[in-house]
């Protein structure tokens, strides 16, 4: 008897290799899934920094955009400027329109005037 309880206190190192190696198994399987993840992320991670725009672009980006909205801005108002409003055209144009009705009522007063004259 004393015997029995001997071998039943001993340590059972073939349960405890067992067990040992179902975890092991168990704890491979669960970090599998992990580490795959991990690993595509990283190559992602690695495209996407591969054609980001960096900070220090984007801001010469907008200074450069900056840059050419002022440009433009001052050429349109060096346009807006230099242009000669339509009402002011169109006076012009009325005086020459006079001016010619003027010249030809001279002339054609003139030609009566010869005319008479020749009589």
């Amino acid at each position: 008897m004393s015997t029995t309880i001997a071998e039943r206190n001993k340590p059972q190192w073939q349960a405890l290799g067992v067990a040992l190696t179902f975890c092991t198994l168990l704890g491979g399987l669960a970090y599998w899934p992990i580490n795959t993840a991990t690993t595509d992320l990283k190559a992602s991670v690695l495209a996407i920094t591969g054609r980001m725009v960096s900070r220090q672009e984007m801001e010469w980006r907008q200074a450069r955009g900056a840059e050419d909205r002022a440009r433009m801005e001052v050429s349109v108002k060096s346009l807006q400027e230099d242009q000669v409003p339509r009402k002011e055209h169109e006076r012009v144009w009325q005086s020459y329109d006079q001016e010619i009705t003027n010249e030809r009522e001279s002339r054609m007063a003139s030609n009566q005037n010869s005319a008479r004259l020749t009589r």
